[in-house]
């Protein structure tokens, strides 16, 4: 679609804009979403950084007791 609006004059068309705003959009949620699940996995799958992060809250002794 971007090709296609780039070879069809969107670019000096300011009508025709949309055209590529609407892919760029679209790429850039894509790439945000993946760097998003990226990092989820690695926060759920990295014991390394699980264990830094526990020193940083205080750790999980704690979720044994019931809370009043």
């Amino acid at each position: 679609m971007m090709d296609n609006a780039w070879n069809g004059g969107a670019i000096q068309d300011p009508t025709l804009f949309y055209w590529i705003l609407a892919p760029m959009v679209v790429l850039a949620g894509l790439s945000f979403a993946l760097v998003m699940l990226a990092q989820g996995m690695d926060q759920l799958f990295n014991p390394r950084l699980r264990a830094r992060h526990a020193k940083t809250i205080g750790g999980d002794e704690d979720l044994d007791e019931p809370v009043e």
